[in-house]
């Protein structure tokens, strides 16, 4: 039985052994935790010390016990630093999964955007022919009308003109007098 804290809580749990270095969910917080190899010092079962344990001189045992302490400590910070690399990976992988959504999602729109766009560039572009023909059909109306007042023009003038001989001027007029 391996046991352990959670670093979060410290909510007291405990795994069997086959569970070592697998992914758990904190009881209490919920917070995900890589249980480790093997239980913390404060859960560690004590040691039986034989009686005929020969005495070593100071120096021996402090060597043993920083040893002892520096693989605790090792593994205590390997654990924690696969745990921190277990929980950045997930959060990269969702944010990734979230982000990838959100391209889709952006391409989606923009084709949205783009299909209206041609579609209204398609009509505006129905309608510019549209207008250009109405256009040239104005403008020949145009140069019609204009053709017609020119030749009514030159026919008012023709019936002024033949009016015109009928008539004396004054001062034609005053140059018959006089003779």
């Amino acid at each position: 039985m391996i046991k352990f804290r959670c670093q979060c809580c410290a909510q007291k749990i405990a795994v069997n052994t086959e569970g070592a270095d697998t992914v758990i969910a904190c009881p209490n917080c919920a917070q995900n935790l890589v249980v480790p190899w093997e239980s913390t010092p404060e859960f560690a079962e004590p040691q039986t010390v034989p009686v005929q344990l020969v005495r070593s001189d100071a120096a021996a045992h402090a060597s043993a016990a920083r040893i002892a302490l520096a693989r605790e400590m090792a593994r205590l910070l390997g654990s924690r630093l696969v745990q921190m690399l277990w929980f950045q990976r997930q959060s990269l992988l969702h944010t990734q999964q979230a982000e990838t959504q959100h391209v889709r999602e952006l391409e989606q729109r923009l084709a949205q955007i783009q299909q209206k766009m041609e579609n209204r560039i398609r009509n505006d572009q129905a309608r510019i022919e549209q207008l250009e023909l109405a256009l040239r059909r104005r403008e020949e109306e145009n140069r019609e009308l204009s053709r017609i007042n020119l030749q009514l023009a030159r026919r008012v003038r023709e019936l002024e003109d033949a009016r015109e001989p009928a008539r004396v001027s004054l001062r034609d007029a005053g140059f018959l007098l006089r003779t």
